[in-house]
């Protein structure tokens, strides 16, 4: 499937359910197809959600004590699993498919997980909206970022500022 692809996917569904100038609401995303988002105390703590299946109902758990950027960004992530692998091949008992977001998530040692990290990067900060603000600004791929810049781009995207530069310099702007 690749990176490019995930992302795609993830500018597909930023049209339907977003398409306008404003920030990502991933819950929202979650009830619009049927979901359903669920703050959850882990026992682990290299655990910040996971996706279960219950039939087609994809169920989403975040961390209840993470902060909300990162839940924004654990709920894309887990939202891709969904959207990209189409979690029911694999069950743990009877109807359940079981993925978590953990330090093998974040450090990309999976295709899987590059690929989830890939589209909820591109569901919570739209090349589209990202190369708007950046017109705006005047900043070109390889010019300076003011760092004001970069800290008004994470207020608008409630994301966080390490999410936007790895999102920056994936595009060509860092």
């Amino acid at each position: 499937m690749g990176v490019f692809h995930a992302r795609s996917e993830a500018k597909a569904l930023w049209k339907k359910y977003i398409g306008e100038d404003k920030a990502t609401d991933p819950e929202s995303i979650v009830k619009k197809i049927g979901g359903r988002v669920i703050e959850e105390e882990f026992d682990d703590k290299d655990i910040s959600g996971l996706l279960l299946m219950k039939g087609k109902i994809p169920l989403i758990f975040v961390k209840k004590d993470d902060a909300p950027v990162r839940k924004r960004f654990t709920i894309c992530h887990e939202l891709g699993h969904y959207w990209l692998h189409k979690p029911t091949e694999v069950h743990v008992d009877k109807n359940y498919f079981v993925a978590f977001r953990n330090f093998r998530s974040s450090s990309g040692e999976d295709l899987i997980e590059i690929e989830a990290n890939g589209f909820a990067a591109e569901l919570l900060m739209p090349e589209e909206l990202l190369e708007k603000r950046m017109k705006e600004k005047k900043i070109q791929k390889g010019d300076p970022i003011p760092d004001v810049l970069i800290d008004e781009l994470t207020a608008f995207f409630q994301v966080s500022g390490q999410a936007m530069t790895i999102r920056l310099t994936s595009l060509g702007y860092i």
